[in-house]
């Protein structure tokens, strides 16, 4: 004969507390700067090569990820 028991736990957590208006607004600066080296990285890179032309491809992609990021921030506000 075999007993099977099953434990089942739920456990809640509070939602984080929006971060104070000051905060947000370097998180902003923060991004936008980030975002602005990114582009800036991407703007001189050398594509002459399957190397470049990769990194450059990476570079898009950060950038999309950043702004997207950048957005749900502002949006939250």
């Amino acid at each position: 004969m075999t007993i099977t028991t099953t434990t089942t736990t739920t456990t809640t957590t509070a939602a984080p507390e929006p971060p104070a208006p000051g905060a947000r607004a370097r998180s902003v600066a923060y991004v936008n700067g980030l975002i602005r080296r990114y582009e800036h990285d991407r703007d001189t890179t050398d594509t002459r090569t399957d190397l470049g032309i990769a990194h450059r491809a990476v570079l898009e992609l950060t950038i999309a990820d950043w702004r997207h990021r950048l957005e749900a921030m502002t949006d939250a506000a």
